[in-house]
């Protein structure tokens, strides 16, 4: 694993850091099957899932922000458990419970303003009482994340034949993603009568059918 950070830090920085990673890691299991339990008990209808960053990506974040992190202890988003929800009502409400449910750290929302690439969400920094541990839950409606599943696999981690083609069309790309995002949230607010956007055959091809 250490070979993954040539020229960036010494080989005893970084076996310091994986070793650091993994013992992190370790302890944030518990916290996630906790945490998956608490949330699918109180809101069954909600789809509670949980990942956990592989020590080399945990590693690699802190190399690639030095001016916020310079150890892998201090990243919040080590575990993220993302809440799937019907829609913005129950987004709304789930959202409210889980600031009383758990001590927020910090908290931002991408649900009514999006990111620039259309990404909407919203985001919690909880930390735990029991241990003092900090992770993340992302809360969507369906539509978010099927919107987010579509980006991540298609565009932000492209297979190596779409490499190129994402590259040559990255603006056409991020206008589609945005307007597809729009149209999913009008959906999710209640609207009946939403014309989807209209896609070109080359961003198809790389996007596949949404």
């Amino acid at each position: 694993m250490i070979q993954n950070f040539p020229n960036k830090i010494s080989e005893e920085t970084a076996t310091e850091q994986i070793y650091k990673a993994e013992k992190i890691r370790e302890q944030f299991v518990n916290l996630a099957d906790r945490q998956i339990d608490d949330i699918s008990a109180a809101y069954p209808d909600a789809e509670v899932t949980a990942r956990i960053k592989d020590s080399s990506s945990m590693v690699e974040k802190v190399l690639r922000k030095p001016n916020q992190y310079n150890d892998v202890s201090q990243l919040q988003d080590t575990l993220g458990v993302r809440v799937v929800t019907k829609d913005l009502d129950e987004l709304e409400t789930i959202t409210s419970d889980l600031t009383t449910r758990y001590e927020v750290v910090s908290e931002v929302s991408y649900v009514d303003v999006p990111k620039l690439d259309g990404y909407r969400g919203y985001h919690l920094n909880v930390k735990d009482k029991y241990t003092g541990l900090v992770n993340e839950i992302q809360i969507r409606t369906k539509n978010q994340d099927k919107w987010a599943d579509l980006m991540h696999n298609r565009v932000y981690k492209p297979s190596k034949e779409l490499e190129e083609r994402v590259r040559m069309n990255q603006d056409s790309i991020y206008k589609y993603a945005n307007e597809l995002s729009d149209y999913y949230y009008r959906l999710d607010s209640g609207e009946k009568k939403v014309k989807k956007p209209e896609i070109s055959k080359i961003i198809r091809d790389i996007l596949g059918d949404d």
